[in-house]
């Protein structure tokens, strides 16, 4: 019944197969003096992997139910919002009003940054990929999926959180597992780096994997 439950879930909120890219476009940030990036995206996926330049550099695709002629005219003012304060950069999308109440509307981002930024992330619904970054991660997800992977030598606590689905970690998370009647957390302590691996999703799924 678990099972059931989040396939329906998930599909539900999952972006339709007929969605076509309507607008493309990308941005990029010194990050020589940054230590952390906070990302927010209403619904769409996310995608984060360390790079070898002293830049944030963001790739950004906007996906529309086909033929759906508001949502492309949403997708025309969106712009990407930034601001930087106290070596922090914060990243959000704005849009004409109510947009990111309009479900046929998603967002692709794609973010290449120096692997030691701590990175936070609040996505309402869709997945989160991230890889290879050397810092602090924490994830935050209403409805989706969250897969990390890390060097387990970078690492210190691992804390997973799912609400209804299902939390998994290797290469440890046989010892470090608590089940409930529809969700699952897993709590780490064990490690001998220096990062923080958190995830908070609502409904959904995490895959944390140490190499």
């Amino acid at each position: 019944m678990r099972i059931l439950l989040l396939v329906v879930l998930l599909t539900a909120c999952a972006t339709p197969a007929a969605a076509e890219t309507v607008r493309t476009f990308s941005r990029e940030f010194e990050a020589a003096e940054l230590r952390s990036l906070r990302l927010s995206v209403p619904v769409g996926a996310v995608e984060i992997r360390a790079g070898s330049s002293e830049q944030v550099v963001v790739d950004v695709r906007l996906r529309c139910d086909r033929g759906d002629d508001r949502c492309a005219e949403y997708a025309e003012k969106i712009e990407l919002d930034h601001r930087e304060r106290s070596h922090e950069l914060r990243l959000e999308f704005d849009g004409p009003r109510h947009w990111d109440d309009d479900n046929d509307l998603s967002i692709e981002v794609q973010l290449e940054v120096p692997a030691s930024l701590e990175l936070e992330l609040d996505l309402g619904v869709g997945d989160v990929q991230v890889f290879d970054v050397e810092n602090h991660v924490a994830v935050d997800v209403g409805v989706g999926q969250v897969e990390v992977r890390m060097r387990e030598e970078l690492v210190r606590s691992v804390d997973l959180e799912v609400g209804i689905g299902d939390a998994t970690m290797s290469p440890r998370s046989s010892r470090s597992r608590s089940r409930s009647f529809l969700g699952e957390d897993i709590r780490w302590r064990d490690g001998e780096g220096h990062a923080r691996i958190a995830v908070d999703v609502g409904v959904g799924e995490v895959d944390v994997r140490l190499r």
